[in-house]
């Protein structure tokens, strides 16, 4: 699964992340830097349904 689109390919059920993407990108800092994964990360990427769960 890819998880980076363009915005004129962006599959059918991921195009509420647009909405998202705008909101965040005011308030969250641009990623510069390449660091580690966090430490629960495997946990996490199992989980379905996470959305509720972003801290906006």
């Amino acid at each position: 699964m890819d998880a980076i689109y363009q915005d004129t390919e962006l599959p059918d059920d991921q195009e509420a992340f647009l909405d998202i993407n705008a909101q965040l990108c005011q308030q969250w800092p641009n990623i510069t830097e390449i660091k580690d994964a966090p430490d629960d990360a495997d946990e996490w990427n199992t989980v379905v349904g996470k959305l509720p769960l972003l801290e906006k």
